[in-house]
């Protein structure tokens, strides 16, 4: 038993690389790997299974599944965001989301009916809303400020790695083995997210270990000065007294904020509603062509699920690099001239996806278009990290609280746009493209009249955890 209390209490194994900036990053790309790949798993077969189950309008029923994911997280954003800052919580809360996304991957590959499903991709939103909040939280926590781009756009990342694997591999399984196949592999990957989630050491922890480890050194050379001063060993309780005279306090931590005041003191920064509505046109842009880019490749190209899932494989994988380019770009200039560059980047490629019969033309114009619009992601969380460290009482789970509400409301009306303007217009797809182009040249403007460089101008700052002395293992 004495050895037991002995573990319990004794410094944890791996202590800094476990807190660390890589480690943190890589679990929170993993987090939102794992997340974008459950949630496209199903994109490219939901419209032919919901086919198989003999449902018409398929485009309209597909909408409605992303709005209903949308809607959890909607609804879960604010009492996420919340909770983790009023208690100062990261690991419990993204453990707790994992258990929530299993159930719902169970619930939806078992439902026998649309309501069901409904339900189901309702929750699985509402665990996507931790990892989006709190995740992206935890990255800001350890990495400082002039580093902050660049790690936020590895983190998202994985937003494009999970989505490029999402549709081709939910394609391939469900051709090959049916509609349980891609489920039981989210099922799968969720169980390997949940253990490198369970590594993790949150900074308050780390430094906490950091500081007793510092107040130990300091109070065996006390102990020493003392024995030499007084010429002998020292009694227990001047030795005590000695320590309580001589040994700093300990961590010094701001009490977190516990009100939902925050949000309305962000509606007060031009950057913060710049941000935001950015953030809803990505989401707006991408929610459209999910509904609906399926259907377009099954009408015009006569295209399987599993071909379907290829093209998204060419379609997303430039996405995956467009975030690191941004977000190292904005370190060294500053957000606000790469989020202009790229939103008007990313226009013409929208207009000529409307040429008619070329798969070639269609593939590159699709992959520049997303590449370009996925781009403003990372300078755009630049801008949230640069709220939340300027405006008193705001903290990183709010301004990403509010990310997530913005992203996800634009996911659940862009499906549900997009697909009743290809269901229910002549030329829908044509109408869909030039709404997509129209809402990005909608960010155009508010980007460049009150956006700001808020990374460059905060270059020198740090966080607390990284400068904390860090004692090799």
């Amino acid at each position: 038993m004495p050895a037991f209390k002995q573990w319990m209490h004794s410094r944890p194994l791996g202590l800094n690389w476990r807190s660390g900036i890589p480690y943190v990053t890589l679990v929170v790309a993993l987090g939102i790997a794992v997340d974008g790949l459950v949630y496209s798993l199903p994109v490219a077969v939901i419209p032919f299974q919901l086919g198989k189950l003999g449902y018409t309008e398929l485009s309209s029923k597909t909408g409605w599944l992303l709005f209903a994911y949308a809607a959890g997280v909607v609804v879960c954003t604010a009492p996420i965001a919340y909770v983790s800052e009023k208690y100062d919580a990261r690991r419990l809360p993204l453990v707790f989301a994992l258990v929530a996304l299993q159930g719902s991957l169970i619930m939806f590959m078992l439902a026998p009916n649309y309501a069901l499903m409904l339900l189901a991709r309702a929750l699985q939103g509402a665990a996507s809303s931790i990892v989006w909040t709190v995740g992206i939280a935890l990255v800001c926590d350890v990495v400082p400020t002039h580093r902050l781009g660049q790690q936020l756009g590895l983190a998202v990342t994985g937003l494009s790695l999970g989505s490029v694997a999402g549709p081709p591999l939910g394609g391939v399984l469900y051709q090959r083995f049916g509609f349980y196949a891609p489920f039981i592999l989210g099922i799968a990957l969720a169980v390997i997210d949940l253990a490198a989630r369970l590594v993790v050491i949150e900074p308050k922890v780390a430094k906490r270990w950091h500081e007793l480890h510092a107040e130990d050194r300091e109070s065996r050379q006390v102990v020493r000065d003392h024995v030499e001063l007084s010429g002998g060993p020292s009694t227990c309780g001047e030795t005590t007294t000695a320590l309580a005279q001589q040994t700093p306090s300990s961590a010094r931590s701001q009490p977190p904020v516990a009100s939902f005041r925050p949000i309305l003191c962000m509606l007060s920064s031009t950057l913060a509603l710049t941000a935001c509505f950015n953030t809803f046109i990505y989401g707006l842009i991408f929610g459209a062509l999910d509904a609906t880019l399926p259907l377009r490749l099954w009408d015009e190209f006569a295209f399987t699920s599993q071909m379907v899932g290829i093209i998204y494989i060419a379609a997303i994988v430039p996405t995956a690099f467009s975030g690191l380019i941004t977000g190292w770009i904005c370190d060294k200039k500053g957000s606000k001239w790469v989020t202009v560059f790229f939103e008007l980047a990313a226009m013409p490629w929208f207009a000529l996806l409307t040429l008619p019969r070329s798969l070639a033309l269609f593939i590159a114009c699709l992959a520049l278009g997303c590449f370009f619009a996925s781009g403003i992601v990372s300078p755009v969380m630049a801008d949230f990290a640069a709220v939340a460290r300027n405006m008193e009482g705001i903290g990183y789970a709010h301004v990403y609280g509010a990310f997530n509400i913005a992203f996800s409301i634009a996911v659940g009306i862009g499906p549900v746009i997009g697909s009743q303007m290809y269901d229910h217009l002549g030329n829908g797809w044509t109408a869909v493209c030039v709404f997509c182009l129209a809402s990005i040249a909608a960010g155009v403007g508010p980007t460049f009249f009150f956006s700001g460089n808020a990374s460059k101008k905060d270059h020198g700052t740090t966080n607390t955890l990284e400068d904390a002395a860090r004692p090799p293992e």
